[in-house]
């Protein structure tokens, strides 16, 4: 039994590493660029309650502007409220991103 628990743990182990590996070598590829890009839509979710384990908690409003990118790709990026409020569509605005050379999947992208 003892044995089997062993080898449990030590497969379990592994498979942490070789996830951890796949997440730094993604990390270790990523391109990091700034580009203008334009406003193309804005919305807020609003404030909200959930219960979790029979405990209430409220979740914040959040802001997101979505904008497109050179070669017409999109992304969302959370903003503060004051960003949101003096940003229109239609605007262009500097944004800072990585990008995986290996996935091509944006990561960290936020308005400048």
């Amino acid at each position: 039994m003892r044995d089997a628990i062993l080898r449990i743990q030590s497969t379990t182990a592994r498979s942490g590493l070789v996830f951890a590996a796949a997440v730094a070598l993604n990390f270790a590829g990523c391109e990091k660029q700034v580009s203008e890009a334009v406003v193309i839509s804005k919305k807020v979710i609003p404030e909200s309650e959930k219960v979790v384990d029979g405990e209430r908690s409220t979740v914040p409003p959040s802001w997101w502007v979505t904008v497109r990118l050179p070669g017409g790709r999109t992304t969302e990026i959370l903003v503060h409220q004051d960003r949101w409020d003096t940003t229109q569509v239609g605007d262009a605005v500097q944004v800072s991103y990585s990008k995986g050379n290996y996935t091509g999947i944006l990561w960290r992208s936020k308005l400048k």
